[in-house]
């Protein structure tokens, strides 16, 4: 079987007994058995080990039924696998349109900013009220009229720039803006997309650029996205990221 590699446009994660792709070119998520990609990592370079293999290893060493589930992998099943994941375009055979399948690593977070300075007294002058109302048009706009992933190159784009020597206190403030406005113009339930797409908008406005994460989880299946700066959820709580594994960080 010939060697393959991940679309350069395709992420991957290991979530519980399942493998989890995004394609950012067809905003869609793909979902595989871990069980069915045994042995795939022969032919993929990085490929994510599946959970119980991994925790087989640190049980019971080299020697153990890890090595027999490769050695046991159904040749047919793979190549189906293969096959099935070549057809909607997760692997190539070209190392120019492709990438090692390895899974994205970040920081994991350590708190929120969801209830920081809830209940101090806020005034939103016009500058402040300004950039909100053109970021969430922005957002909207960006969203209905341009393709998923020339938005996350978009976002991307400006990742690389260093943030602004922006205080928590002063990130907090900035946060509990965009929060107190939030209410009045769309609401952030089922919306996270155009939530973190927002934020990300406004913050930009003030140097301040952070991570855009975006989780999933699988039983029940489940895609969720927020703003990560250094540790720290944005527009969400700790406790509600932490059940999503994170499959892409723009």
């Amino acid at each position: 079987m010939p060697q393959y590699v991940l679309a350069r446009h395709v992420f991957v994660c290991v979530q519980g007994e399942h493998v989890v792709f995004l394609d950012v070119r067809k905003d869609r998520y793909f979902a595989l058995e871990a069980a069915r990609t045994a042995g795939l990592g022969h032919f993929v370079a990085g490929w994510p080990v599946p959970a119980p293999r991994a925790v087989d290893f640190v049980r019971h060493g080299a020697n153990s039924t890890a090595l027999a589930l490769e050695e046991n992998a159904d040749p047919g099943v793979l190549s189906g696998v293969v096959a099935l994941l070549l057809d909607k375009g997760i692997l190539t055979t070209d190392p120019e349109k492709g990438k090692p399948a390895e899974v994205t690593a970040i920081v994991p977070p350590h708190g929120d900013l969801t209830a920081d300075a809830a209940d101090e007294k806020l005034i939103i002058g016009p500058r402040l009220f300004l950039r909100f109302v053109i970021a969430a048009i922005r957002a909207r706009l960006l969203l209905r009229h341009i393709a998923f992933e020339t938005v996350v190159e978009r976002v991307r784009s400006r990742s690389t720039l260093a943030s602004s020597a922006v205080t928590e206190q002063k990130l907090a403030a900035l946060v509990h803006v965009f929060t107190t406005l939030r209410p009045f113009f769309f609401a952030a339930k089922d919306a996270c997309l155009f939530d973190a797409l927002s934020l990300s908008e406004f913050l930009a406005a003030y140097d301040v650029f952070p991570n855009w994460v975006f989780g999933v989880q699988s039983r029940p299946f489940a895609a969720h996205c927020w703003l990560q700066l250094d540790g720290l959820v944005l527009n969400d709580t700790l406790d509600h990221v932490q059940r999503y594994t994170p499959i892409m960080v723009v």
